[in-house]
């Protein structure tokens, strides 16, 4: 028989490369640019779909002043399926089988700083204090290279800071 023919009840059926590469993709996966089996079959039915939060500062991250912020957005809409979820939501993110589905969503975790002036503190031009409401505009800006819609998202640079009101 020849490559990409499978023999269907009597009768040769060719299968196209698309099909041979959906095999591929569901029975194989890339561990350290090394192709590798599947042991078992992703059961999709186990993870969870992540659910959205309005995620407020713990006592660590009060103390450090600077809380870090997880976002999830959907790989094939980036740009329109994209919200913040909780921190316990975040940790199982890349377990197999468990917690949000890592294939279907990507995590971006931010930083975002709560605690110190509302602006910067130069002297001289030169920085001496970084200010809360400069560096999370800064951080927004920098990451809306990447995802655009992250500028519509973050509009309050001041968020769970003192100054927040």
């Amino acid at each position: 028989m020849e490559p990409h023919q499978i023999k269907k009840t009597g009768s040769i059926q060719k299968k196209g490369d698309s099909y041979f590469k959906y095999l591929e993709l569901t029975q194989y996966t890339v561990v350290n640019n090394q192709k590798e089996k599947l042991l078992g079959p992703v059961d999709f039915s186990k993870y969870q779909a992540p659910r959205a939060v309005k995620r407020t500062p713990d006592q660590i991250e009060q103390k450090n002043g600077i809380m870090i912020r997880y976002f999830v957005y959907k790989r094939n809409e980036q740009n329109r399926v994209f919200f913040e979820i909780a921190k316990s939501q975040s940790e199982n993110f890349d377990l197999d089988n468990e917690g949000i589905n890592q294939y279907l969503y990507g995590l971006v975790e931010i930083p975002w700083k709560i605690d110190g002036p509302e602006f910067d503190v130069r002297k001289d031009g030169l920085l001496v204090t970084p200010g809360i409401v400069e560096t999370n505009q800064r951080i927004v800006d920098r990451f809306s290279k990447k995802f655009p819609i992250l500028k519509t998202i973050l509009t309050n640079p001041r968020e769970h800071s003192k100054y927040d009101r």
